[in-house]
């Protein structure tokens, strides 16, 4: 498998999901694991919506949160 597996797989495993196969099901027929394949699908879908990470020990204005009282 290469790093760049997500590519050549993902319309398989998008046409198999709309038939109702699971995660599991996916995994084993293409060789892969469920959790592979539910990673897979979450990048999937966050690079659709165009979702951002934000750390989470970062503010807003980029600095840590201070904790004192």
């Amino acid at each position: 498998m290469g790093k760049q597996f997500g590519r050549e797989i993902m319309s398989q495993v998008l046409e198999q999901k709309n038939q109702g196969y699971t995660r599991q099901m996916i995994g084993d027929e293409l060789g892969y694991t469920k959790k592979q394949i539910k990673n897979l699908l979450y990048r999937q879908r966050k690079s659709k919506s165009g979702m951002i990470s934000v750390p989470q020990a970062l503010s807003l204005n980029g600095h840590r949160f201070s904790h004192s009282v």
